[in-house]
Formats: C-alpha cells, sequence, structure tokens
C-alpha cells in the first residue's frame, strides 16, 4: 500500500489546541487491557490524509457502541471536512488530533467536551489513559515497517521514517512475550489481524508522540 502522511503538527495559539498534560502520578493498573473486542472493523483511508479523521471515527464508534448500544460505522468524511476549516491549513494535506475532535463536537457527534478535561498523553501516561478513558486517540511519527504487518497483527522495525499518522491506541500487555502495545489502524481488515496492529515496548517509546484524552457525560 502507499503511504499518505495525514497528521499535522499540533498547534499551541488557538484555544481548540490547549490540553494540559495528564498527571505523571501514575495509578495501578492492570496488566492487560484489551479494548479491541469493544471496536467495530477497522475502516480504510485509502490513499488519503484524512488517518485523524478516521481515528476520530473509530473512537465514536467505540462511544456509541459501549454507552449508547449503537453498532454502526461513521464516516470519516465530514469530521476531515470541519477538521481542515478548524486547522486553518487549507491547502495542506491532513489535519491535527485537536482539530478532528473539536469537528466531531461541531458535527454534534458528540456532546460538547469542557476543554479543562482534555489531556495530553506521553509515552509514560499511555497505560493509565488506556485503563481509566478506553481508546485514545494518538499521534506517532511512523515508519515504512508499518506498511506491513503479520496475520497476527506485528508491524515491522525498521525502514525509511514515513511521517505522522493517527491511530486509534486500544490496549497493552506486560503478561505476553513480548509485550505489546495495540492499535486499530486505519488501513482496512487485511492489515494485520482484522486492522489491528501491535507494536514492541521499545517501537513504541520510539515513534509514539503523544495521545488526546478527555472527560465526557457519560463517564463522570
Amino acid at each position: 500500500m502507499k503511504f499518505v502522511p495525514g497528521l499535522l503538527p499540533r498547534k499551541t495559539t488557538d484555544r481548540h489546541f490547549l490540553a494540559a498534560p495528564l498527571s505523571a502520578t501514575m495509578n495501578v493498573v492492570p496488566a492487560l487491557v484489551d479494548l479491541r473486542p469493544q471496536l467495530l472493523p477497522a475502516s480504510n483511508q485509502g490513499e488519503t490524509p484524512k488517518c485523524a479523521a478516521y481515528s476520530m471515527a473509530g473512537w465514536l464508534e467505540f462511544y456509541n457502541w459501549k454507552y449508547k448500544g449503537i453498532a454502526a460505522q461513521i464516516d470519516p468524511d465530514p469530521i476531515y471536512a470541519r477538521a481542515k476549516v478548524i486547522d486553518g491549513e487549507p491547502t495542506v494535506r491532513g489535519t491535527t488530533l485537536e482539530a478532528v475532535l473539536q469537528a466531531a463536537q461541531d458535527l454534534q457527534l458528540i456532546s460538547p467536551i469542557d476543554t479543562s478535561s482534555i489531556r495530553q498523553v506521553s509515552a509514560s501516561g499511555v497505560q493509565q489513559a488506556l485503563h481509566r478513558y478506553g481508546v485514545v486517540l494518538a499521534a506517532f511519527n511512523i515508519t515504512e515497517g508499518w506498511t506491513s504487518a503479520t496475520p497476527n497483527g506485528w508491524v515491522a522495525e525498521g525502514g525509511v521514517d514515513l511521517g505522522g499518522h493517527a491511530v486509534l491506541l486500544c490496549g497493552y500487555s506486560i503478561v505476553d512475550n513480548p509485550p505489546w502495545y495495540g492499535i486499530q489502524n486505519s488501513w482496512g481488515e487485511q492489515h494485520g489481524w482484522r486492522g489491528f496492529n501491535r507494536m514492541t515496548f521499545p517501537m513504541f517509546k520510539r515513534q509514539f508522540d503523544y495521545g488526546l484524552i478527555w472527560d465526557f457525560p457519560e463517564r463522570i
């Protein structure tokens, strides 16, 4: 498959792009969190730069199924179109995690979020975030190894840098050998294990940029 970079650098000068870091205080977390059974089948962005919108759609599908009992795919195209208005870069391909999160609210796909509850997640806080909040919008700087994956989902190490890519973090394990982090990608069900991928802890640490989490009314 041909990879098209679709994640722009986050902004810090606009109200849509301000987020506090997740507390560094680490709660006790379980040895395994695997949310794949709570996610709908992975969609396929094709040769488009819409990875962030696809990841936001995946989050909404998780939310709708978990809290509303609705199992239906969400169209990422309106999310991407609105996010391009929000990010203020109409001629640049791709968008940001922050813009697609705001776009989902503007399109009334999710209730308005208290901006003070939005948190940036660093690598050290991912397990805490997955345990406490569920799936996490995530930004990676990926390499060519991502474009191939084994049938059980492992993405390959190495290769040239490809750029920014958004996915949905959906689990981790410290009981398996090797330990892993899991994602729902947006490259279709034939990529990896039904569209889900895994990577080792060292690979995750090298390529993970940041994630976003937030409170929403059904969780409070």
